[in-house]
This record gives structure tokens, sequence and C-alpha cells, in this order.
């Protein structure tokens, strides 16, 4: 982990997703969640060990009429052609995409989208191609800053509620937590608006406490 003052970086051992294989999809109790599921979510990681096992849920999720999501995860998923052109073929099939204000800025640059605004970039990758007609949902959670998305052809923002410098710990895992958040509001059929504000509660706390931990109570719930 690299640490400069509270904010803290994974060095990761990107050649650590090698250890999975897309056999692992057809383990009966994997194959049984899938065949359950309405909800699906990968990081873009995933790519890089191939497209195949995530086109295969992108796909069975598509047959079933469930939600598809996918985070960005790193600027290089999308700057290295070999990557890029994975993702490639998995975004018509995801309805949900998540991505910092950096990965959205590089998203912008490889798609010639010729724009620096959030809000407009937002919009341009909700508009690429889809499979299904279901509108596609993006959004860049951009630290401080209002959340930004853009379902369709609608756009807006939600305010991040203030979290006090001395407060903060440790910022791994803050776009994590805000997924995990969005993604237990939105199964629970929120709006796309309240889920978000679940989203940046579940990162607020977390980059307060040290590590995977989290107060007895919380203060929001869904």
């Amino acid at each position: 982990m690299c640490i400069v003052g509270k904010e803290r970086s994974l060095i990761a051992n990107l050649g650590a997703s090698a250890a999975l294989t897309v056999n692992h999809l057809d383990a009966p109790h994997v194959a049984t969640a899938l065949n359950n599921a309405k909800l699906f979510y990968f990081t873009g990681f995933t790519l890089t060990l191939s497209e195949e096992h995530v086109l295969k849920a992108a796909k069975r999720s598509l047959d079933h009429d469930g939600t598809f999501t996918m985070n960005l995860s790193a600027p290089f998923l999308m700057q290295v052609p070999f990557f890029a052109a994975r993702f490639d073929k998995v975004w018509p099939y995801c309805d949900i995409i998540f991505c910092n204000h950096e990965e959205a800025e590089v998203l912008a640059t490889t798609k010639n989208f010729g724009t620096k605004n959030l809000t407009e970039i937002a919009l341009k990758a909700a508009a690429l191609p889809k499979v299904s007609s279901k509108p596609r949902l993006v959004i860049f959670t951009c630290g401080a800053e209002p959340t930004i998305y853009a379902h369709g052809t609608v756009s807006g923002h939600v305010a991040v509620p203030p979290v006090d410098k001395s407060k903060i710990i440790d910022t791994n895992g803050a776009g994590d937590s805000f997924v995990g958040g969005f993604l237990a509001s939105f199964a629970k059929g929120h709006s796309v608006e309240d889920s978000i504000r679940a989203g940046n509660y579940a990162a607020g706390v977390v980059i307060c406490h040290d590590g995977c931990s989290f107060p007895l109570t919380p203060s929001y719930t869904i």
C-alpha cells in the first residue's frame, strides 16, 4: 500500500486474476447463483483474465431481464488497447456503469467524446451502443464533490455529505463501498438519486474507519 498523508492506494498484483478460470462460473453453486440472480456486478479488473466469463454473465442477465453492472476500476483498462478491446465487447451489455472522475476523463479521451465536462461525458457514455432498450445509467463519483449521473438522456447530481477531514482515517475502498451502498438501495427498488445517497453514505462511513470495519449501527437506512 502506498500511503501519503491520509490518502492510500493499494499496489495490486494485476496478475492475481489469472488464478480465476472461466470454469468457475460452471461450478454448481455459482451456476445456481447465476440462474437465480437479477442483479450482476463485475469490476473491470476481471477483464484482465478474459471477457468470456464476463460476457457469459452479461448474456445471462440479458436473457432473464436482469441488470448488469460494471465498474471501470482503473484507467489502464481503457488505455491499453488489449484490455480496451475486451471492454468494448462487454460495454453494450452494461446497464449501469460506475467509475470515478479520473476514470471518466480517461474514458472521454479514449472514446473521443471531445469534452472534459463530466456531465456531458456521462451522457455520451450512456448513449454508447447497447444491446437492450433499457436506458443505461452512468455514475461518476467525484470525491467530496457531488456525484454525477446520466440515465439515458437525463442527467443530474447528488451532493456528498461533508466529512470532517480530521475524521478521515483510510480512503481505501471508498469507491467499492459506494457501489455496495448504491446496489443495496437499488435492489430494493429505490430511485437512482436515493440509491446514490446510500452509496455516498457508505463511502463516507468507510473512510472514517480503519480497514473493513464499521460502527455497530448505521445512521442511514434504506
